[in-house]
């Protein structure tokens, strides 16, 4: 009944857990597997729409992004949505030919869901965004294709979305899980910035400071949540009161917010915990990838017309997937799942400025 999060991931275990005596390591190998086998797609992909060069220079940035391979002790999503991510770029930037690559690209996408259920709500704007997008922005029907696509990933998480039905008695539900995550979102408390904590505040384990400051400002009314209210009802109590708490104390909320942006990229602020300088790593590291997303999104807005169609689509997919988790108590870790989007999108960019630094170049030599 405790429908927390989508079956793709433990699908995936499953096979690890029943032929191995101890799964942990071959878990984990997998990881290694996975993230290894993503550079190469995401380098294959490229060199459908840049140079060889400017691949291999986006190529050695995925690469040595060292706070990403941090992650492959850690049996979570994040390595596998990268690897399905590396895929559906490839998928696209060899351009869809055709019902079978529609097919794939649904199925893909529709994996990427059951793995990570918050891309079920991007997958979905998705559909009206790009009818829209046809109509308003930019006449080309691969939009219309696109928008296809993804009504069919979104058909194929129909069994799940069958079975949360029978279990919750809800309509679209996709998992028990953002209520909680709300919750500490919604945190008022002045000295605490909305980091996710769980029923026992095991979360701030090794911090007692920490665990001791949540105990004393949410352990009553969480434990009384807990003992009340049993699987969905529980997952509706905590929405409740989370919007109670933002309806209450709007600025609470802005700045939690505020602080979880800073936990996306930099791994910083936390309640109660003391400073590490690991967090400067974070900084020296995503501060700059912060700020050409940035730059690169205020080129995009101006050339929207002429952008990419592909690099479009998997770029709302990326900018709904951090809109989602803006809002929601995140850690750094969930970020890096946008590395092979981003690097992507800042090969196209360098490949955009070197054709037109070489076309001047050629200009100012004919001349």
């Amino acid at each position: 009944m405790w429908l927390w999060n989508g079956p793709g991931y433990p699908m995936m275990l499953m096979p690890f857990v029943l032929f191995f005596k101890d799964p942990v390591t071959p878990i984990r190998l997998l990881n290694a597997l996975l993230l290894s086998s993503s550079l190469i797609i995401f380098y294959k992909a490229l060199r459908f729409v840049v140079s060889k060069s400017v691949a291999f220079v986006a190529f050695l940035a995925f690469a040595n992004y060292f706070i990403l391979w941090k992650n492959l002790p850690l049996i979570m999503t994040e390595i596998p949505i990268v690897f399905l991510s590396c895929l559906i770029i490839y998928y696209l930037f060899k351009k869809v030919k055709g019902k079978y690559d529609i097919l794939i690209l649904a199925l893909l996408f529709a994996f990427t869901v059951m793995v990570k259920i918050v891309y079920g709500y991007i997958i979905t704007v998705s559909i009206f965004f790009f009818i829209l997008y046809y109509l308003v922005i930019k006449k080309d029907t691969y939009f219309l294709e696109m928008s296809k696509m993804f009504a069919l990933s979104l058909l194929f998480c129909l069994p799940w979305l069958s079975y949360t039905y029978y279990k919750s008695g809800k309509v679209f539900y996709w998992a028990a899980s953002g209520g909680m995550s709300l919750y500490w979102m919604s945190n008022p408390a002045p000295d605490e910035y909305g980091e996710y904590m769980d029923y026992s505040f095991n979360s701030a384990i090794g911090v007692p400071e920490a665990k001791i400051g949540f105990e004393k400002t949410h352990g009553e009314e969480i434990r009384g949540i807990v003992k009340n209210f049993k699987y969905e009802k529980r997952d509706e109590e905590f929405k409740r009161v989370a919007m109670e708490n933002i309806k209450a104390k709007p600025q609470a909320f802005v700045k939690n917010v505020f602080c979880n942006i800073g936990r996306f990229f930099f791994n910083y602020p936390y309640s109660y915990y003391k400073q590490r300088p690991s967090t400067l790593v974070n900084i020296l590291v995503n501060g700059p990838l912060l700020s050409l997303i940035l730059l690169s999104t205020l080129i995009l807005l101006l050339n929207l017309r002429q952008t990419y169609s592909p690099l479009i689509v998997i770029l709302v997919v990326a900018f709904g997937y951090m809109a989602i988790n803006f809002l929601l108590s995140v850690h750094i870790r969930m970020s890096y799942v946008l590395i092979p989007t981003l690097f992507a999108w800042f090969a196209i960019n360098l490949e955009n400025i070197r054709a037109k630094y070489s076309f001047y170049s050629r200009n100012k030599s004919v001349s």
